[in-house]
């Protein structure tokens, strides 16, 4: 072989070194960033669902003076003509969540379950039997409050709802769409409804009346959230469309 010819195989074989060299720090790289870094994005991750988890809770008023325990709407969903809710006890000794199914027009309501946390509530293998809450005892005064039968029940449950949120803030979405006929206070009230009655709305999509008066369309958290508020007699009455 030639000097030239080596030459050129020399330089062949340094260019094949060079790369195999940058292609395994290459490699190096690539693993220290992915181990340095993948536990922060882990943390953000669930940082994040640790925030969309939490719930927002009312106070619910108790009557009777002898029960120790402080009670807490933590979850009201629709279920045909009634609700399911879950709230909490404080004791003095332990803090329990229970789950009831409430029916408002019927007055009757039926344990389904219970647990130390929100998280681990065990329903029942079998439904609890409808019973009627008894008046100035805590099922009574839950089922009051979920349905709003009373007038006084529906003032103190308002004001402990204030008391918790305290001077109440909202937020309106940039594109929101307000009809010009609801003002700061109408929009207000409309908020307090729905948090009163266990719902979220935390920024406002839309608000407005409806067509054939008598009450208010309201969306909330991005349209993802829908509510219908009606005045009647005097109880204001949210329902979740």
């Amino acid at each position: 072989m030639s000097s030239k010819q080596q030459g050129k195989a020399g330089v062949v074989l340094l260019i094949i070194v060079v790369l195999i060299v940058f292609l395994a720090s290459l490699a190096i790289s690539s693993s220290w960033n992915t181990d340095e870094y993948s536990p922060i994005v882990t943390q953000t991750e669930s940082e994040i669902k640790g925030t969309e988890s939490k719930e927002v809770e009312v106070p619910i008023p108790i009557s009777d003076s002898s029960d120790r325990g402080k009670y807490f709407l933590v979850s009201k969903e629709s279920n045909n003509d009634g609700f399911i809710v879950i709230y909490k006890r404080i004791g003095v000794e332990q803090t329990l969540f229970n789950k009831y199914e409430i029916k408002c027009k019927t007055g009757k309501m039926r344990v389904l379950g219970e647990g130390d946390s929100i998280d681990n509530i065990k329903n029942y293998s079998e439904k609890g039997s409808w019973f009627t809450p008894v008046s100035e005892a805590s099922t009574g005064d839950t089922f009051n409050f979920i349905c709003g039968k009373n007038k006084k029940t529906n003032e103190v449950r308002e004001s402990s709802v204030k008391q918790s949120f305290g001077n109440l803030q909202y937020k309106v979405e940039p594109e929101a769409i307000i009809n010009s006929k609801i003002d700061e206070d109408i929009l207000s009230q409309l908020i307090l409804a729905v948090l009163v009655n266990g719902y979220k709305c935390d920024t406002v999509s839309s608000a407005i009346p409806y067509i054939r008066g008598g009450g208010y369309t309201m969306q909330c958290n991005n349209y993802q959230h829908k509510y219908e508020i009606e005045d009647k007699g005097g109880n204001i009455v949210v329902t979740v469309q």
